[in-house]
């Protein structure tokens, strides 16, 4: 039985900075493509929304010009922010995905299943390889373009989404 999670939805933010990008991966995870994200922010001169950056990182964005803020709430890395990140194609946690589009903060992702059946938003949000600095400045300009339809169509599937989780979990209780 696959069970498919969910959480409240939070309350939707309307204000954000046009500067500011998130980034919801570990940054001690190997796996995940936090330097890679950092790098492709230096090319259109955007800044970092950090959760408590670790000596190496803030060396990291010293040695490249990258200007960032930190914060002691892993919670304010999600709001405010013109864009999310969190590529990664291990590792995956729909729900860091699900919080960043509650508060409509755009958030762009490693390749995986989650929005497969939904084109536009697979689209608009999907990166094919994170470790294409290229690929993600781009996609993060892209998105900048177009945020108002993604959130429209974020709610779209976001009722659908939820209502899937509701019946999985009524499946499994029986």
């Amino acid at each position: 039985c696959h069970i498919i999670l969910d959480i409240n939805i939070k309350q939707n933010n309307k204000d954000f900075n046009t500067k500011s990008i998130g980034l919801l991966n570990d940054e001690e995870n190997p796996r995940h493509s936090f330097y890679n994200e950092l790098s492709a922010l230096k090319f259109k001169n955007y800044y970092a929304s950090l959760y408590k950056a670790s000596k190496r990182t803030k060396k990291f964005m010293k040695l490249f010009g990258i200007k960032y803020k930190t914060t002691n709430k892993k919670e304010n890395v999600y709001k405010n922010n013109l864009v999310n990140l969190y590529i990664n194609f291990t590792d995956n946690n729909n729900m860091i995905f699900i919080r960043s589009m509650d508060y409509n903060v755009p958030c762009i992702l490693g390749n995986n299943e989650l929005l497969n059946k939904n084109k536009f938003l697979s689209s608009m949000l999907v990166v094919k390889s994170d470790d294409s600095i290229d690929e993600i400045s781009e996609k993060i300009e892209i998105v900048k373009k177009n945020r108002k339809k993604i959130i429209e169509e974020y709610k779209k599937f976001r009722h659908n989404y939820s209502k899937k989780s509701e019946k999985s979990i009524n499946n499994f209780l029986g």
